[in-house]
């Protein structure tokens, strides 16, 4: 999603018997100035760790000589401060002072042994290693140990340093005016959560202080409030940009050229400043580093191409949204049974990445809820790019997927759906795929990427032709289409990771005169027009904020939009492509793809992000004893079954009334949550159709007991 150096001179107020200043600042040099020290001493420098604040407080040592005086720096350092880093205070001698700096302070009523003993300690360099983020060190300053003024071993002043890691700050008020990185109305979220404004008097870094190392965003969702004095205007430098936005009346995010609006989206391609200016003269200036992006090492991502987008290609190389791999050729990021901040995005429909779960993961009823998985993305509540999920066994265990099933999620069986529906988008810039040294950004091209699309929306339904334009924003400016050296050719010792040569829903043919072509498949929400959570209830990844991302999962069946703990994912959902269950003892691969096919204003597509998946955990209660009870025109049905199909004919023309009746604590029909008592059933009439099959997904779930999943199918005779 989103640092310039400062020097803040302490303005010190000395008296002889108590004195007390309290700075804030931040230094992002490889040492900060102290100030306000004895006249012996030409400076007092602190490296290996930010300052963030600084106090001063001077006192009568009381330690037999009146003159002497103790200085103590109280010195918060920045948040992102390693808790057992090592602060080093660096000491200079005033020009012309002959003071001794040493260890050592008076330690007895005689010159010996203090005077050789504070000779033999010298030294203008001391350590405090830190301890859970504290830790302090301690110098002494003798103006004339060694006699050149008739020598005074009385006479020394003591430097004390304290030194503890400072907390976030986020937000920050400068004269009424308030700036927040992430929106206040929702849950945290990574990297937002962990940014934090170190500085003072209106001038702050940005940094983030989150677990990733040597990382920091790209963009940043920036809110502000204030007083009677509003945004006037909002100056930028170097490689930032800021875009207002505001709230429509879908509750949706769009660009605005009102620079007052408080809602911001902040790109940070490298180092640069944003300035908000209030009037004639008050400004807040905000400092933003390079991004970098970081992620652990492993090797089970399986396979991974974007779609066309804003992140393919961006950050390819260094481990950015748009790659799989960590900086470099080194590995790929650690996404199964972990989480890491940047993990992927998929970009428009069909872009995917499969993970190989190094192990059978069970389809258990005694799962809490029936959750065999969890997928965490990058979603928060009310921005929900939901991606499809598709499960493969591995029966002969040769480390390929075996047949792919579609997770039948709530809108699987919504009449805008499309089981079959495949994209062929085409370079628009064919020479951009020449080259096959990576990373390459390519040529950007305003005019976006064309695709042309077949949506078949159920076995039995007609092909529909058409086709779109990935459109292009100006936040991301490189090459949309997945560019053949950065997705199709491997890295250093590593293969490629696209597998088109293995897997059935991709394909890809280079050709750089007429533009290469990319052919992604799969379902296809229809109705996926919107990012409001509350829509896509269960079975889709990026959906739910993840919250503490350890593979408890939250009951997928009362999810709400502030439902927090990633999208738990139930292989019994799992359907083939007629839509019936099939029933899976274990899968090994999951697939993770856009499943929209929409522009989404200046955030530009609907685009799926996924961060890790991690084994559910826990012990529920075990496999349904739920009651469900279907009747067909004041009589019940026989043969329906957990996982089971039934299929219901009539004449072509005919209409029946279907009664559904349960005491369940959740009953979904057809993705949708019903009541459905024994005195209030829930009843719908079909209407039997010739060459047009109709279906009934049914779903009671209980406490955390697993649920029971049925189809009912209807066919005209």
């Amino acid at each position: 999603m989103t640092t310039t150096k400062r020097s803040i001179s302490l303005i010190v107020i000395l008296a002889l018997l108590i004195s007390v200043l309290s700075v804030s600042a931040l230094a992002d040099d490889p040492s900060y100035a102290l100030s306000g020290f004895g006249s012996d001493v030409g400076s007092i420098k602190v490296s290996g760790a930010n300052v963030q604040e600084v106090s001063l407080s001077t006192a009568a040592s009381n330690n037999g000589n009146a003159s002497n005086v103790t200085y103590t720096y109280t010195i918060t350092l920045s948040g992102n401060t390693a808790s057992n880093a090592d602060v080093i205070v660096d000491f200079t001698k005033a020009d012309g002072s002959h003071c001794t700096i040493t260890r050592v302070p008076r330690i007895s009523a005689q010159p010996i042994p203090t005077i050789p003993a504070a000779l033999q300690n010298q030294s203008l360099t001391y350590i405090a290693s830190l301890t859970s983020g504290v830790g302090s060190t301690t110098a002494y300053v003798y103006p004339d140990l060694q006699g050149q003024y008739g020598g005074n071993f009385t006479r020394f002043d003591s430097y004390v340093f304290n030194f503890s890691t400072g907390a976030l700050t986020n937000p920050v008020t400068v004269d009424g005016l308030t700036l927040r990185i992430g929106d206040p109305d929702y849950p945290a979220t990574d990297p937002e959560c962990y940014m934090s404004f170190e500085g003072v008097n209106g001038s702050y870094n940005v940094t983030y202080n989150g677990q990733q190392t040597n990382y920091y965003p790209s963009s940043l969702s920036l809110y502000a409030t204030y007083g009677a004095s509003s945004i006037t205007a909002i100056n930028v430098t170097g490689g930032v940009t800021v875009q207002p936005t505001y709230i429509d009346g879908n509750g949706e995010m769009q660009p605005t050229s009102n620079v007052a609006s408080g809602y911001y989206m902040l790109t940070i391609n490298a180092t640069g400043t944003a300035t908000f200016v209030r009037g004639n003269s008050q400004s807040v200036t905000l400092n933003f580093t390079v991004p970098t992006q970081s992620g652990g090492i492993d090797t089970e991502v399986y396979a991974y191409v974007p779609a066309p987008g804003q992140f393919p290609n961006e950050g390819a190389g260094t481990g950015g949204w748009g790659d799989a791999f960590v900086s470099g050729s080194t590995g790929v990021k650690h996404m199964v049974g972990n989480v890491v901040s940047t993990g992927v995005s998929l970009g428009y429909f069909g872009g995917y990445v499969v993970f190989d779960m190094g192990e059978d993961i069970s389809n258990s009823a005694i799962h809490p809820y029936g959750v065999d998985f969890v997928v965490y993305g990058n979603a928060f509540a009310g921005n929900s790019e939901p991606g499809c999920v598709q499960v493969a066994p591995d029966a002969d265990h040769d480390g390929e997927p075996d047949e792919w099933f579609d997770i039948a999620g709530s809108l699987h069986y919504d009449d805008a759906t499309i089981w079959n529906a495949e994209y062929t988008y085409t370079n628009p810039t064919p020479a951009d795929d020449e080259t096959e040294e990576y990373p390459t950004s390519g040529t950007i091209n305003t005019s976006g990427v064309d695709y042309t699309y077949t949506h078949v929306a159920r076995p039995d339904a007609e092909e529909d032709d058409g086709e779109g334009t990935v459109t292009y924003n100006t936040f991301h400016q490189h090459s949309w289409f997945p560019l053949f050296a950065n997705y199709f050719v491997g890295r250093g010792e590593f293969n490629a990771l696209d597998k088109t040569d293995i897997l059935d829903f991709v394909d890809y043919a280079r050709d750089t005169e007429d533009g290469s072509t990319l052919i992604l498949k799969g379902v296809m929400l229809g109705s996926a027009q919107s990012t409001q959570t509350g829509y896509y209830t269960f079975g889709y990844a990026d959906v739910h904020p993840n919250g503490s991302a350890n593979g408890v999962a939250a009951n997928p069946y009362a999810a709400s939009q502030n439902t927090t703990g990633g999208d738990g994912i139930d292989i019994s959902w799992a359907v083939d492509a007629d839509g019936e269950p099939v029933e899976l003892s274990s899968i090994r691969f999951v697939r993770v793809y856009t499943g929209a096919a929409k522009m989404n204003g200046i955030f530009g597509e609907i685009s799926t992000e996924v961060c890790g998946v991690i084994k559910a955990t826990g012990t529920g209660d075990g496999a349904s004893n739920d009651t469900l009870t279907v009747k067909e025109n004041g009589t019940a049905l026989t043969g329906i079954s957990n996982l089971g199909t039934k299929t219901i004919s009539a004449a072509d023309g005919t209409t029946r009334t279907y009664a559904i009746t349960s005491g369940a604590g959740h009953v979904f029909v057809n993705g949708s949550p019903v009541e459905c008592s024994a005195t209030n059933p829930y009843t719908f009439d079909i209407t039997f159709t010739d060459g047009a099959t109709q279906y009934c997904q049914i779903i009671t779930q209980s406490g955390n007991r697993s649920p029971l999943v049925t189809l009912l199918k209807f066919e005209a005779e």
